[in-house]
Protein backbone atom coordinates (compact mmCIF):
# COMPACT_ATOMS: atom_id res chain seq x y z
CA UNK A 1 0.00 0.00 0.00
CA UNK A 2 1.17 3.52 -0.73
CA UNK A 3 1.30 6.29 1.84
CA UNK A 4 2.00 9.99 1.57
CA UNK A 5 3.73 11.26 4.67
CA UNK A 6 3.84 14.99 5.16
CA UNK A 7 6.10 16.23 7.88
CA UNK A 8 6.34 19.80 9.16
CA UNK A 9 8.72 21.25 11.72
CA UNK A 10 9.62 24.72 12.91
CA UNK A 11 12.74 26.59 11.85
CA UNK A 12 14.03 26.13 15.40
CA UNK A 13 13.68 22.34 15.14
CA UNK A 14 14.99 22.07 11.59
CA UNK A 15 17.41 19.15 11.32
CA UNK A 16 19.32 21.10 8.67
CA UNK A 17 19.38 24.30 10.73
CA UNK A 18 21.77 25.71 13.28
CA UNK A 19 19.69 25.38 16.47
CA UNK A 20 19.08 21.60 16.50
CA UNK A 21 21.05 20.19 13.57
CA UNK A 22 20.94 16.47 12.85
CA UNK A 23 23.44 15.75 10.11
CA UNK A 24 22.49 12.06 10.24
CA UNK A 25 18.73 12.50 9.64
CA UNK A 26 18.73 11.43 5.99
CA UNK A 27 20.97 8.46 6.73
CA UNK A 28 18.66 7.46 9.59
CA UNK A 29 15.59 7.68 7.35
CA UNK A 30 17.23 5.56 4.65
CA UNK A 31 18.44 3.00 7.20
CA UNK A 32 15.01 2.85 8.86
CA UNK A 33 13.33 2.35 5.49
CA UNK A 34 15.57 -0.65 4.84
CA UNK A 35 15.22 -2.23 8.29
CA UNK A 36 11.47 -1.59 8.52
CA UNK A 37 10.65 -3.18 5.20
CA UNK A 38 9.07 0.05 3.97
CA UNK A 39 10.20 1.31 0.58
CA UNK A 40 10.86 4.99 0.09
CA UNK A 41 9.44 5.61 -3.38
CA UNK A 42 10.33 9.29 -3.46
CA UNK A 43 10.73 12.28 -1.23
CA UNK A 44 10.10 15.97 -1.81
CA UNK A 45 11.19 18.97 0.21
CA UNK A 46 9.70 22.43 0.55
CA UNK A 47 12.67 23.94 2.38
CA UNK A 48 11.24 27.44 3.05
CA UNK A 49 8.13 25.87 4.60
CA UNK A 50 10.18 23.28 6.53
CA UNK A 51 8.00 20.53 5.07
CA UNK A 52 8.94 17.07 3.75
CA UNK A 53 6.68 14.91 1.60
CA UNK A 54 7.50 11.23 1.34
CA UNK A 55 5.86 8.59 -0.84
CA UNK A 56 6.34 5.30 1.02
CA UNK A 57 5.23 1.79 0.16
CA UNK A 58 4.50 -0.42 3.17
CA UNK A 59 2.43 -3.43 4.16
CA UNK A 60 1.84 -2.49 7.81
CA UNK A 61 1.53 0.55 10.06
CA UNK A 62 4.55 -0.63 12.06
CA UNK A 63 6.73 -0.12 8.98
CA UNK A 64 5.58 3.49 8.69
CA UNK A 65 6.22 4.08 12.40
CA UNK A 66 9.73 2.65 12.11
CA UNK A 67 10.44 4.79 9.03
CA UNK A 68 9.31 8.00 10.74
CA UNK A 69 11.04 7.41 14.09
CA UNK A 70 14.04 9.73 13.41
CA UNK A 71 11.85 12.82 13.12
CA UNK A 72 8.95 12.03 15.47
CA UNK A 73 10.29 14.47 18.09
CA UNK A 74 11.15 17.18 15.56
CA UNK A 75 7.68 18.14 14.34
CA UNK A 76 4.34 16.80 13.17
CA UNK A 77 3.85 14.03 10.61
CA UNK A 78 0.55 13.20 8.93
CA UNK A 79 0.15 9.82 7.22
CA UNK A 80 -2.25 9.43 4.29
CA UNK A 81 -2.96 6.04 2.67
CA UNK A 82 -3.37 6.63 -1.06
CA UNK A 83 -4.11 4.79 -4.31
CA UNK A 84 -2.43 5.40 -7.62
CA UNK A 85 -4.79 7.28 -9.91
CA UNK A 86 -4.84 4.38 -12.39
CA UNK A 87 -5.79 1.95 -9.60
CA UNK A 88 -8.55 4.24 -8.33
CA UNK A 89 -9.99 4.49 -11.84
CA UNK A 90 -9.89 0.72 -12.31
CA UNK A 91 -11.65 0.12 -8.97
CA UNK A 92 -14.27 2.81 -9.72
CA UNK A 93 -15.00 1.25 -13.10
CA UNK A 94 -15.18 -2.26 -11.65
CA UNK A 95 -17.70 -1.05 -9.06
CA UNK A 96 -19.69 0.74 -11.74
CA UNK A 97 -19.04 4.17 -10.22
CA UNK A 98 -17.31 5.40 -13.40
CA UNK A 99 -17.55 4.51 -17.06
Amino acid sequence: MLFVLDHEHSAENCPAGTVRPDKELLSKLEANAKTSGARLVEGYLDAPAHTFYFIVEADAAEQILKFTTPYLGVGKTDVHPVLKWSEALAISRKLGLQK
